[in-house]
């Protein structure tokens, strides 16, 4: 039997085309499979850059899932619980916190939960494994899988305790200043770096008849209290001179006249010292009364000295 020459021909054509379609198929799953490689790769890059960068800042990094327990976390939560990494994963919160602080996570984790969400900068303190106490500042994020649904919460912890501290310290600090200076038989005031008044002690409203209402500011102070504008620039040129080279701790006092609320006028020493922090206290001893005293001494002794001259040209008479 003859071979049908236009069959064959017909054959070779569909083996060609299939081979074609076979090698053309081969290259597109070559360029997926390259494709898919590069995404693995560059997935892999990511996630090392980014536990490097968890495991390097100075914050802390952690992931719970909705009971509170410990999934996933960078050493400084390690440095700032006191744990190993196998003692915290899988702990949960109440492990390391008392029943007050339990409660404020429960409920600052609860609304996150509820309203989705983010919970920015609260305070919590936990309990470290020596037994020690630490405060930290936490904000947190709801953790939600591919269908959308909450699977835990991740969030960022630093540790604020030294600044707890310190403000605790300084706390302590203005509240002996605001009981001192209440009692201080003189006016003070506190001049921040922008001229603006932030405290003024009675001492200082009974002098002057003045509050922070009255003279917020340096130039309110200046117009109300040296109405006279040539006077006035007088007083501002010696402060702006005292204060162009002055040194923290560096007292400067001034003796000037000074016109209180009701119009009367008070012969002020106003001393003027310049604190590390940029800001300023003046206080404000009223001697008004000491230069009358002295200025009548003055008198009675010029007086007498007349009397004595007096008395001197009626004896060489």
């Amino acid at each position: 039997m003859k071979n049908n020459p236009c069959k064959k021909e017909t054959t070779l054509r569909s083996t060609k085309k299939e081979n074609i379609e076979l090698e053309r198929y081969k290259r597109q799953l070559e360029a997926e499979r390259a494709r898919r490689e590069e995404i693995e790769k560059r997935l892999k890059e990511s996630e090392e850059r980014y536990r490097s960068i968890l495991e390097n800042i100075e914050d802390g990094y952690f992931e719970v899932d909705l009971k509170g327990n410990f999934t996933f976390f960078n050493d400084s939560i390690c440095r700032m619980l006191g744990y190993s990494r196998e003692e915290l994963m899988g702990m949960n919160n109440r492990q390391y916190t008392d029943e007050e602080n339990a409660k404020k996570l429960y409920q600052a984790f609860n609304k996150v939960y509820r309203n989705g969400e983010p919970a920015k900068a609260f305070d919590w303190e936990v309990i470290r494994k020596d037994g020690s106490r630490r405060t930290g500042e936490v904000s947190i994020t709801l953790m939600k899988d591919e269908k959308g649904q909450p699977v835990g919460f991740r969030g960022i912890a630093r540790d604020i305790t030294e600044r707890k501290k310190a403000e605790e310290i300084l706390k302590a600090e203005r509240e002996k200043f605001q009981i001192l200076s209440d009692h201080a038989p003189f006016g003070l005031v506190m001049i921040d770096q922008e001229g603006r008044f932030q405290y003024i002690n009675s001492k200082f409203k009974e002098l002057f008849g003045y509050d922070i209402k009255d003279v917020p500011d340096g130039r309110t102070w200046f117009r109300r209290a040296y109405p006279d504008p040539e006077y006035r620039h007088q007083v501002i040129a010696t402060w702006l001179e005292d204060f162009s080279d002055s040194k923290a701790g560096e007292k400067r006092p001034r003796v000037f006249k000074a016109k209180c609320k009701d119009g009367t006028e008070n012969i002020i020493n106003f001393i003027t010292v310049q604190l590390e922090t940029g800001e300023r206290l003046m206080a404000c001893e009223d001697m008004t009364e000491l230069k009358r005293a002295e200025e009548a001494l003055r008198e009675s002794e010029e007086q007498i000295r007349q009397l004595q001259k007096m008395e001197a040209v009626g004896r060489l008479a």
